[in-house]
């Protein structure tokens, strides 16, 4: 409880002024306290692409982070190059239908190839 007594309040000293160098005053859209102009920087995001883009808000460098990578387009591996003129792997496998109506699976040298208990 102690943010309610001010202790663990987030505290920020206010903007350096220079009479010789004077800058413009800017409020940060993330946490609202005066800042530098100069100070503030785009707050990036991924938007479905490979690169983030700008949303709009001008944070301080408190307030920034880093793009969620999450929403970052997942690039996937193009597919391999098919085999040109590919030839398939023949092993013939014959079905016999003998008198009793039992079907067999013979092998091409006339072999069962399920042996029946």
């Amino acid at each position: 409880m102690q943010y309610a007594f001010g202790r663990g309040r987030k505290r920020r000293t206010q903007p350096q002024f220079d009479a010789h160098d004077p800058r413009a005053i800017a409020i940060c859209d993330g946490c609202g306290f005066l800042v530098q102009h100069s100070h503030l920087r785009e707050k990036k995001d991924y938007r479905g692409g490979s690169v983030p883009v700008g949303l709009g808000l001008y944070v301080c460098a408190s307030c920034d982070d880093v793009p969620q990578p999450y929403y970052r387009r997942l690039l996937l591996r193009p597919d391999p190059v098919p085999v040109k003129n590919p030839r398939p792997d023949y092993n013939p496998t014959y079905y016999i239908l003998d008198e009793d109506g039992v079907q067999r699976i013979i092998s091409q040298d006339d072999e069962p190839l399920i042996q029946e208990s």
